[in-house]
């Protein structure tokens, strides 16, 4: 098991709410584009 299956909804709560708004706007840029790179267009 890695430590993100380890990791709480409070752990992530902490760990996201100690990031500025553009860190997390590419944060989720990036993860649009992982899911984008893995699944491709599907409509």
């Amino acid at each position: 098991m890695n430590k993100l299956d380890q990791m709480s909804s409070a752990d992530v709560f902490e760990l996201v709410n100690g990031l500025t708004l553009p860190q997390k706007v590419q944060s989720t840029l990036d993860l649009i584009s992982d899911a984008y790179h893995e699944y491709g267009e599907r409509a």
